[in-house]
């Protein structure tokens, strides 16, 4: 789960790039011609950005999120072009685009990421197209029985200035809902933009005849993705898939940032090849996930990382070898007080299977993982950081000779 600061961190600049669009509105008529006529097109060139770049890097979640939100734009503009004449159409098409489109999002946003052009990814692109024809074919149909039945406008008795229907505003409602949990579990900036992008769409829908707004909301909230994408491809970069730790790349750029003063821990699981001998990689990927879990809630302002296979490091700025020390300690002493419940094909949910490790599991069979950790810090002799690598790897195989499950600086 993500603290408030590290959610925070997540939502920056896509809260950002709204508030800008928002306090740049009342001056969007005050702009010369050529800027006014260039508002008009940027949703559709940010869109088209975002989307090319979906398709290079393989991101077919990116490229249905600017489908979206390209889809939005044209259509609360051609609905102010309909109206008033065309009263029918505007209603429906603005019903089905305020209820649909959150949604569609969401959608989006949630599902694994499958590529461009597999079967998964033209399946979500398909069920989008279904909506769409099926919104097409209720205005040539001219089914007002659809539209009545959906454009609900009780909300608007208390709340004269929502705009929207009550289908729109449950929609956006579950979209923030459900984005605002994820983003705060295990939210990557991708969905945090997704999260965002919502309240740009709400903006969007409820201001839709209002001057340039249209062109604010939908241009903020593609240029929100194309930020979302910029920052989830770094952080895929920069992230180890399975323990969620900061990777070997993450690392060197942070040893490359370091002070003059630091300490350095290199930490190895004990006897990880026999836990996937005897019990199998999945085990392995279990122990290296409950490691992963603990090493980052280490104190001292320490910064864990995966160094590779069952070895992982903790950088500790400002400190010398004996002040993380006892963080160090604290660490080993969390691992090896743990009592791990193998998992197997009947594995409980990640509740259930918390439940029973507190209560000793319910006859399953637990393991015990320890960890042994060597530290060092950078010295006069010792002063370049994979030098104090060394060092502190030279710290670890001290630690395994002595028997494991403990520190050596």
């Amino acid at each position: 789960m993500h603290t408030l600061i590290s959610t925070a961190r997540l939502l920056f600049v896509p809260l950002m790039i709204l508030i800008g669009a928002h306090l740049a509105l009342p001056h969007a008529q005050e702009a010369p011609e050529a800027f006014r006529l260039l508002l008009h097109i940027l949703p559709y060139a940010a869109c088209a950005i975002a989307a090319g770049l979906g398709i290079m890097f393989g991101q077919g979640r990116v490229v249905g999120m600017a489908l979206l939100l390209a889809l939005a734009y044209w259509s609360v503009t051609e609905v102010n072009a309909l109206l008033p004449g065309s009263r029918f159409e505007a209603g429906v098409l603005f019903t089905a685009v305020t209820t649909l489109v959150p949604l569609n999002l969401l959608l989006f946003t949630l599902l694994p990421e499958r590529g461009v052009f597999t079967r998964h990814a033209v399946l979500r692109f398909l069920v989008v197209a279904l909506q769409a024809g099926f919104v097409t074919w209720v205005i040539a149909a001219e089914r007002n029985d659809v539209l009545q039945a959906l454009a609900f406008n009780t909300l608007n008795a208390a709340l004269p200035w929502l705009h929207l229907s009550d289908s729109a505003v449950v929609a956006l409602v579950i979209a923030v809902g459900v984005l605002l949990w994820v983003v705060h579990r295990r939210g990557t900036p991708l969905e945090a933009g997704a999260l965002v992008m919502v309240g740009a769409l709400a903006l969007l829908f409820g201001r839709a005849g209002v001057g340039d707004a249209p062109e604010a909301y939908a241009s903020a909230a593609g240029l929100i993705l194309l930020a979302s994408l910029v920052f989830n491809t770094h952080y895929i970069a920069y992230r180890d898939d399975l323990t969620g730790l900061p990777a070997r790349r993450a690392l060197n750029q942070r040893l490359a940032a370091l002070g003059r003063n630091y300490a350095i821990a290199m930490l190895d699981v004990d006897h990880f090849k026999k836990f996937n001998d005897t019990h199998g990689h999945d085990v392995g990927d279990q122990v290296l996930k409950l490691v992963a879990a603990r090493i980052r809630a280490v104190g001292g302002r320490g910064k864990a990382y995966r160094y590779g296979g069952e070895e992982f490091t903790i950088v500790f700025p400002g400190k010398t070898a004996q002040q993380a020390r006892p963080y160090l300690e604290e660490v080993r002493e969390t691992i090896a007080d743990y009592r791990m419940v193998l998992r197997g094909g009947d594995r409980p949910d990640a509740k259930t299977g918390e439940k029973k490790r507190g209560s000793g599991g319910s006859g399953r069979k637990t393991v015990q993982v320890t960890i042994s950790i060597g530290v060092a810090e950078r010295t006069r002799e010792i002063r370049d950081a994979e030098e104090v690598i060394k060092a502190a790897d030279a710290a670890l195989y001290r630690a395994k000779k002595k028997g494991r499950n403990r520190v050596a600086a």
